[in-house]
């Protein structure tokens, strides 16, 4: 395999990469290029390009970031790749490339739904490579929902409590639809505002330059939707985001305003989204996030029987690798995490 590792990529690299993830069914959003506008930037972006015969066969971003003295690489989801040897070739180099660079490790999630090509690419880099994996929350799962099924079917399998709020929404004639700038700007107050009143830290100014680049990608890339609710005085009172990755449409972002929590904002906002996502002729719509390791003191259980309610199939991946080369670095970070976590909890 010839490898390149980049920090920027050439024009006709960016094309070959956006018409290689257009043509796979199974690939994430985050391993697009055009997508690190959206991120505000807390690292360096590495590009992998591995071909054969001079064929693109598997790509990557590679999230560089630096912790004081402490450097380490990530892949979210990702690589993209079509055959499962070449991929796990792929990882090799990388790993090999980062140990080079005397970083302190490397983390990856496979973006592969658990199955027989998953068990067969942990089996080939485990037996080679050794990464190190938890049982924690940090290994992702999620909820799919089959768009397979006609609209009717797909309401019947709802919760009871979701088809009553739904219709309890309809009922109080809340609409929605296409957001446009100036709806943005609203979603973005009522973002911010569902943030703070959750406790959950963030710096105001990037939160909304997030979700502002969000809206230029969605509606710039034609890959996605962003939809607003709005009350019959039509006021802005919540709204969410959708990506398209493959033959899914995701759940990305989404907020309700906690002035009208009465109104059951989310259920139909996310309802209408998987309907127009069928329409469009996506296979499926996952919730993107579903978390076995909480109990019901942690406000991601009710997060997790939310999106529960639209039903759905329990979706696993491999657990997230950690390719350590500095024991004892490495160790340190983690502590210090776990400190600084725990810090913020407490504030």
């Amino acid at each position: 395999m010839n490898c390149r590792f980049t920090y920027e990529l050439t024009p006709e690299e960016q094309k070959e990469w956006e018409s290689f993830f257009n043509s796979l069914s199974i690939a994430t959003i985050e391993q697009l290029p055009s997508w690190t506008s959206v991120s505000i930037k807390h690292g360096k972006y590495c590009y992998f390009i591995g071909r054969k015969n001079e064929n693109l066969v598997c790509c990557s971003i590679i999230t560089e970031r630096k912790s004081g003295f402490i450097r380490y690489a990530d892949i979210q989801f990702g690589p993209l790749f079509i055959s499962p040897d070449d991929l796990i070739e792929s990882i090799n180099e990388i790993v090999r490339h980062y140990q080079s660079l005397n970083f302190a490790y490397l983390s990856l999630q496979l973006a592969i739904p658990s199955g027989s090509d998953s068990d067969y690419i942990e089996h080939s880099i485990n037996k080679k490579l050794r990464p190190l994996t938890y049982f924690n929350r940090d290994n992702w799962s999620s909820i799919a929902l089959s768009l397979e099924a006609s609209e009717e079917e797909l309401f019947r399998n709802l919760s009871k409590g979701h088809k009553s709020d739904i219709k309890k929404a309809l009922k109080n004639n809340i609409t929605v639809s296409d957001g446009d700038d100036s709806d943005l700007e609203e979603f973005s107050d009522i973002f911010v505002r569902m943030n703070n009143d959750r406790g959950i830290q963030q710096q105001e100014s990037e939160t909304r330059a997030f979700l502002k680049n969000a809206y230029q990608f969605v509606s710039g890339h034609r890959k996605g939707l962003f939809l607003v609710v709005k009350n019959q005085e039509r006021k802005n009172i919540g709204g969410v985001f959708v990506v398209f990755q493959g033959n899914t449409a995701r759940y990305f972002k989404g907020a309700s305003d906690s002035s009208f929590r009465h109104l059951p904002v989310l259920h139909l906002a996310i309802w209408e989204a998987i309907k127009r996502s069928r329409d469009l002729g996506y296979k499926v719509f996952d919730f993107w996030g579903y978390n076995h390791y909480v109990d019901e003191n942690d406000q991601v259980f009710f997060i997790n029987r939310f999106k529960k309610g639209f039903g759905g199939s329990y979706l696993f991946y491999p657990k997230k690798m950690f390719f350590i080369y500095k024991p004892l670095t490495h160790s340190i970070y983690k502590v210090t995490r776990q400190l600084y976590q725990r810090f913020l909890k407490r504030n």
